[in-house]
């Protein structure tokens, strides 16, 4: 336990002094930066139950070293990505229910006519682009930084949004400010919308859209195989805002 709280002590010191941001940290020289970071990087090293010095030439060490230090960040960036995703799945799962004052609960939800009207961002219009059932998200060969893979006997269900500025100017899409929640309905049953860290998940997508650009976003839930054994016939997507309570049921 020791051991790994001063590798993640000594990881986080050596970064601070990489990036600039101690500024109780002199001015060095760039030979001098160079042997703080191999010092460091071999104090990393010698304190990771898996790294064993005596097997390395002199030679072969500051392969070892760089190779290390980007499997550590490598861990980091995953642990990062996994907290956030817990983060947010812990919100899609916190109940509507909010308590007022007087008695009673602010849960009741307003009919939409549009995700335009659920939303509430001026100068767009929402289209729905029909659905998929797929094994993975995003397809193999797509350039996405995030990818998800099925459980064995599910299905994803995606659900395509063609989203279009209607302006001549920029338009900032936020919809992380709605702070949307989803349903697939389908086969009598009800399947949550998953909270994703895919760029173009549209519950959370935060960019910006040129002038009369078009952007997809999708909607995206993990299902049993057996319920989507023949396609989404019959399947609706509710779709509610947690901010203004209003809500739209679109048919698949």
């Amino acid at each position: 336990m020791k051991k790994k709280i001063l590798t993640i002590s000594l990881l986080a010191f050596s970064m601070t002094i990489l990036t600039g941001c101690m500024n109780a940290i002199p001015d060095l020289s760039e030979e001098d930066m160079d042997k703080v970071t191999t010092y460091m990087s071999m104090i990393l090293l010698e304190h990771d139950v898996n790294y064993n010095s005596k097997l390395l030439t002199e030679e072969e060490k500051p392969v070892a070293v760089a190779v290390e230090i980007e499997r550590q960040a490598e861990l980091a960036r995953i642990e990062e990505e996994e907290r956030l995703l817990k983060e947010l799945q812990e919100k899609e799962n916190a109940p509507d229910d909010i308590e007022v004052e007087g008695g009673g609960s602010s849960s009741s939800q307003a009919t939409a006519s549009t995700l335009e009207d659920v939303v509430e961002i001026e100068g767009i219009s929402i289209t729905y682009a029909g659905s998929d059932i797929k094994d993975t998200y995003p397809d193999s060969g797509e350039a996405m930084a995030f990818t998800m893979s099925s459980a064995m006997g599910n299905k994803f269900i995606v659900s395509y949004f063609d989203v279009t500025n209607t302006t001549d100017t920029i338009v900032s899409l936020n919809f992380a400010d709605a702070q949307l929640r989803g349903k697939f309905k389908g086969n009598g049953s009800n399947y949550t919308a998953l909270t994703t860290l895919l760029f173009d998940d549209l519950m959370l997508h935060n960019d910006v859209l040129g002038a009369g650009e078009t952007i997809r976003l999708v909607v995206v839930s993990e299902v049993p195989e057996s319920a989507v054994a023949n396609g989404v016939d019959g399947f609706t997507l509710n779709l509610r805002s947690a901010i203004n309570k209003k809500s739209v049921n679109i048919t698949l």
